[in-house]
C-alpha cells in the first residue's frame, strides 16, 4: 500500500469492510507504523 500511494502521490485511502467505509489511513499512518516496527527490532 505504501509504495502505491507513493507512487500515485496518494495521502489518504479509504478503509473499507464490505461495502461500508469504517476509515482512512494515511501517510502518517504508514510511516508511524514503519518507525514502530524499526524500533521494535
Amino acid at each position: 500500500m505504501a509504495k502505491q500511494m507513493l507512487r500515485y502521490d496518494i495521502d489518504h485511502i479509504p478503509v473499507v469492510r464490505e461495502v461500508v467505509p469504517v476509515g482512512i489511513v494515511s501517510r502518517h499512518d504508514l510511516l508511524r507504523m514503519i518507525v514502530r516496527q524499526a524500533e521494535a527490532t
